[in-house]
């Protein structure tokens, strides 16, 4: 007859430590004991290991041999490795462009670059306003835990914004033209992203317009607009033998005034006289055949060399015999 040991389920199977995932099979050492005695591995058991290479529960069973009978099982985890010692790459800083910014990014443990989506999850926050955004590196797959990295969205620099805005004609009042600014194909609003102020727009000459970033925008940027002079008004026309005596309104703002003369009232008109300034505020057309004359007369302001005008006066004719 034969005379056989304990069955090993009656055993005990000393708890087996979590293991760190290698990407190789994982055969931690067991440790098996009856009645306070330790049994020896490949004498009085041996052990095979299932589920043992990838993270998760893996199991071990010990099945006895020699003296022994039976079987008993036990599991064991594997964990992925803590994402939060891998090195990220550095990150530069971000322009705001109104959307979310999601930079890529470089994740290593060791010199092993871990995959997207394989090894780890990215989630962004905070990541479309200027300011400190985060990523959230999440372990998956063969790796656990999580880190978390900072970039930096910046406001944008006004400084290459374009500009749009109207001439003005000069009424006595401070002109305040509306504004459009456009950035990268994008129409700004004003007092969310730009608040504006008006320099020397008190009279006809050049103005300026100075847009300055809020909110999402930085720096500030200017602008210029022209006043125009206002419409002439006539004082008188006289006819003299075969000549033309005019007078109109000073401008005081002006710059100079042009004369144009017509024989027709609604069309037809040439300039005949330039006056360079403001003080000349008449004249006389001379050498003029029988009939009748029209005339207009507008003024202008130079601003960098070139002329911008007012309104052309009312026709006024005379006729001279």
């Amino acid at each position: 007859f034969r005379i056989t040991g304990p069955n090993l389920s009656s055993t005990t199977i000393e708890a087996i430590p979590d293991e760190l995932y290698t990407g190789s099979d994982i055969r931690p050492t067991v440790t098996v004991t009856v009645n306070n005695t330790t049994l020896r591995q490949n004498t009085d058991y041996y052990v095979s290991y299932s589920n043992n290479r990838n993270v998760g529960t893996a199991t071990v069973t010990v099945t006895g041999r020699g003296n022994y009978t039976g079987t008993k099982t036990t599991t064991f985890r594997i964990i992925g490795k803590d994402i939060s010692n891998t090195t990220v790459s550095s990150i530069e800083t971000q322009r705001y462009t109104g959307y979310e910014i999601r930079p890529s990014i470089t994740v290593k443990i060791g010199s092993v670059t871990l995959q997207q989506n394989v090894d780890y999850t990215l989630t962004y926050r905070d990541n479309i306003s200027p300011g400190t955004a985060s990523i959230m590196i999440s372990g998956t797959g063969s790796y656990s835990g999580s880190k978390t990295v900072t970039f930096k969205i910046t406001q944008v620099s006004l400084s290459s914004a374009n500009i749009k805005v109207a001439n003005q004609t000069y009424n006595g009042k401070a002109k305040t033209p509306n504004v459009t600014v456009k950035l990268n194909g994008e129409v700004l609003m004003q007092d969310d992203d730009y608040e504006v102020e008006y320099r020397n727009n008190t009279k006809p000459g050049k103005a300026t317009v100075v847009i300055t970033g809020m909110g999402d925008y930085s720096g500030t940027k200017k602008a210029t607009f022209v006043i125009l002079p206002k419409k002439i008004t006539w004082r008188s026309i006289k006819a003299k033998t075969k000549a033309a005596s005019l007078s109109w309104k000073k401008d005081s703002y002006a710059s100079g005034y042009e004369l144009y003369r017509s024989r027709k009232k609604s069309s037809g008109y040439s300039r005949i006289g330039t006056l360079s300034k403001n003080s000349y505020t008449a004249c006389t057309n001379t050498n003029l055949s029988s009939g009748t004359y029209y005339y207009k007369v507008r003024s202008y302001v130079l601003v960098d060399g070139t002329k911008y005008y007012g309104a052309f006066s009312n026709a006024k004719s005379v006729k001279i015999k």
